[in-house]
């Protein structure tokens, strides 16, 4: 396959995962929403909580080894072995031995966390209920992108969003509001049910198969899973302690409305990582993918990112009532989620050269993770959520740019003026949000700026579109 025809490849597969993505995501969105509409802002904070654990829970495991399946089963293909169902046989039996074990560390740990350690025995199994969902959930989901059967993904994505109804007017007409995560735990059960049924597969004469490199992918991926998505996840975890169930609260709702920034380089990057992987079996090296896939990531994501700045102090009261300021701590967050999501595709086309170039990311994410921490325990007494997003917004950066640089120099990258653009574009919007009065005038100048700024790549959609 040619360049073009993988780049209209990795479009079409990016199209549909949006579909999928997205439904998803306005499943998390409705958990947390529906949490604080329902029961209250404890609910949110318990959901909030519950959510973070199960995630960090899953690090050592599924989220983990989701670039390895991916990469490693897309590889198999491309070499034509026939060898990429056994992988995915013995990949699940590797994620639900991890998953469970990860349950039961998160259960232990849900004990003693300020918001959730006095709810009761409920809430806390529910933990450990979402925890081993969701980590099946992460690995069917690699499988199915290794295998490039990205339309039975989108399919389940949306058979899940059916059950989180379901589930969600069961326990708001029980009230029950320890089990506030079991609608999000079934939206989950359909992706998860494809990890489950590779079970029966028979894995055959593993020795024969890419064992030690997917150890080496899981062990770089765990590390910067922990330093990337548990980074992410540690943040209410840390506000609970530095100001309690209001701060856990805060910081969910925060994250309810900028984790869809997530959707464009996780549809990019699902699609980009086997394509790369696959074309890399053949010798090929696709560079313009990378090239393509930041671009069009960074123009997705600018817009709500920029609003999200300038409308801080009344965005999220429009999802979860006047109660919740997202202030300055949803600018700094804002700032955090767009430099993870421009630097994105550049992790991920690591992942696709070899467990060596991966360790790059790695090992940014844990300077990144470390320097944040340092900031949390030394503001974070006097300024609660402000030091949590103001430390998450340095970590983030000091994690994206080695991987960046390294993607540019192994890919023979040819930027030409992305970040000078992107660069103006984050300068303005700090000047408009610390001078300008916030309204509608102010929101709209601002959207046309960077519709002129964005340009190239606006064309470069269009014409994906249209070839398409």
């Amino acid at each position: 396959m040619t360049t073009e025809g993988s780049s209209r490849q990795v479009a079409r597969h990016a199209a549909l995962s949006v579909v999928g993505l997205v439904t998803i995501g306005l499943v998390r969105l409705a958990e947390k929403i529906g949490a604080k509409a329902f029961f209250g802002e404890q609910g949110l904070a318990w959901a909030t909580a519950s959510i973070s654990i199960a995630a960090l829970a899953t690090v050592i495991g599924s989220a983990g080894l989701s670039a390895g399946i991916t990469k490693l089963i897309s590889q198999l293909r491309g070499s034509g072995t026939g060898r990429a169902r056994q992988l995915a046989a013995l990949v699940a039996r590797v994620a639900l031995a991890l998953t469970l074990a990860g349950a039961v560390a998160g259960l232990i740990y849900s004990t003693f966390d300020p918001t959730l350690g006095a709810t009761g025995r409920g809430q806390i199994v529910m933990v450990g209920v979402l925890t081993l969902v969701f980590g099946l959930y992460l690995a069917g989901k690699s499988i199915l992108y290794g295998e490039e059967q990205v339309s039975r993904y989108v399919r389940a994505e949306l058979l899940g969003g059916g059950l989180f109804v379901i589930g969600m007017v069961i326990i708001v007409v029980a009230k029950a509001d320890w089990a506030v995560v079991i609608p999000l735990a079934l939206a989950y059960v359909p992706v998860a049910w494809v990890s489950l049924s590779r079970l029966r597969i028979s894995v055959g004469d593993w020795h024969s198969l890419p064992v030690r490199s997917l150890l080496g992918y899981g062990a770089v991926g765990s590390v910067g899973s922990l330093s990337g998505v548990g980074f992410t996840s540690a943040t209410p975890l840390v506000a609970g302690f530095l100001a309690g169930e209001p701060g856990t609260a805060l910081i969910g709702a925060a994250l309810a409305v900028l984790e869809p920034m997530y959707l464009a380089p996780r549809a990019i990057g699902l699609a980009l990582l086997p394509r790369l992987s696959f074309e890399r079996a053949k010798n090929s090296q696709p560079s313009r993918l990378v090239e393509v896939s930041t671009g069009i990531a960074a123009l997705a994501v600018a817009p709500f990112c920029m609003l999200f700045v300038l409308e801080r102090d009344r965005v999220l009261q429009l999802l979860f009532g006047n109660q919740i300021v997202g202030g300055t701590t949803l600018a700094w967050f804002s700032a955090a989620f767009f430099v993870s999501v421009i630097g994105a595709p550049a992790v991920t086309s690591l992942a696709a050269v070899r467990v060596r170039d991966a360790t790059i990311a790695m090992w940014s994410s844990i300077a990144g993770f470390a320097t944040a921490a340092i900031i949390w325990l030394t503001l974070g007494p006097g300024l609660g959520t402000v030091a949590v997003a103001f430390g998450y917004c340095i970590g983030s950066v000091i994690q994206v740019v080695p991987p960046i640089l390294t993607s540019t120099r192994r890919y023979g990258l040819a930027w030409g003026s992305l970040w000078l653009r992107l660069a103006f574009v984050s300068i303005g919007v700090a000047v408009a949000a610390t001078l300008a009065p916030p309204g509608l005038a102010v929101d709209g100048i601002a959207l046309f700026a960077l519709a002129a700024v964005m340009l190239p790549e606006e064309r470069l959609v269009r014409r994906l579109v249209a070839r398409r």
